[in-house]
């Protein structure tokens, strides 16, 4: 969600990331929400807490993939964020990852051939939560596209609140 990058450095097929980089800071609480491997430290209610003797995290190159190293399939160790807000320490931001794979994209989206034009069609549904909002449709002999779709589904109330960087 906040749009930043992280560094690390590739060695063989070992890519090294160090922890403690910031991914975003909220000024109104001087909060710098870092990232870290963290371990579970309870279960109800769920946290975690910093793991400081890691100062890194890796992931293995395979082929096209990449596989985090360091977390445990259970999710009681974690690549995590917390927040840390001087002179209060740090705490888990909520979010956090586990036996990942990242694999490398090689779908291509549908586009719609150069030229083609766009009906907006107003799409409302009931699933689990109502939806709203426009969709784009054009069509070429036999072939339809539709583009809006799935961001209809995001914006449904029960899923998470969306920010601009989420459309």
């Amino acid at each position: 969600m906040t749009n930043t990058w992280i560094k690390g450095t590739i060695d063989g097929n070992t890519i090294t990331v160090p922890t403690g980089q910031t991914v975003y800071y909220m000024q109104e609480y001087n909060a710098s929400f870092k990232i870290f491997i963290m371990e579970k430290v309870s279960d109800d209610p769920v946290d975690f807490a910093v793991d400081e003797t890691t100062s890194n995290f890796t992931y293995t190159i395979d082929g096209k993939d990449l596989k985090l190293n360091g977390t445990n399939s259970d999710g009681s160790v974690i690549l995590g964020v917390a927040a840390e807000i001087p002179e209060q320490g740090s705490a888990w931001g909520g979010t956090g990852d586990f036996d990942v794979t990242c694999t490398e994209v090689e779908e291509k989206p549908v586009a719609i051939p150069e030229g083609l034009a766009t009906t907006d069609y107003k799409m409302t549904g009931d699933g689990s939560a109502p939806v709203s909002g426009i969709v784009k449709v054009a069509r070429d002999g036999n072939d339809v596209y539709f583009q809006g779709i799935y961001t209809m589904y995001l914006k449904a109330p029960s899923r998470a609140p969306l920010t601009a960087t989420d459309l």
